[in-house]
């Protein structure tokens, strides 16, 4: 997994595996993203595997978000990233991906 800071201050870009594996580096890496002021972006594009261990930490950081009063959305989430957040259910409630986002992709 490897991610970096896109477009100045709160866009952080994320590729590669978001599993068990790189649990601990995305920890880091949220924990980074809520030491900085601001919104906090995350663009899923380049994902190309995620498990329940990765999409529970993204879920997480939006929880912490919600409870620190902080923006806090996931943006243009690849096809392995809706394939699981889909299989796993958290999409019928749009509440995991920007609602802007998942219209123009035809999300549910």
């Amino acid at each position: 997994m490897q991610i970096s800071k896109n477009k100045g201050s709160g866009y952080w870009d994320v590729s590669g595996a978001v599993d068990i594996e790189a649990a601990e580096g995305m920890r880091t890496a949220l924990l980074e993203c809520f030491a900085e002021p601001g919104e906090i972006v995350i663009s899923l594009a380049g994902v190309d595997h995620c498990d329940a261990n990765g999409l529970q930490m993204l879920v997480a950081g939006q929880r912490t978000a919600e409870a620190l009063g902080r923006a806090f959305r996931i943006q243009q989430p690849s096809e392995a990233v809706s394939r699981l957040a889909r299989t796993l259910g958290f999409l019928r409630d749009g509440s995991l991906f920007d609602q802007r986002q998942r219209m123009t992709e035809g999300g549910e």
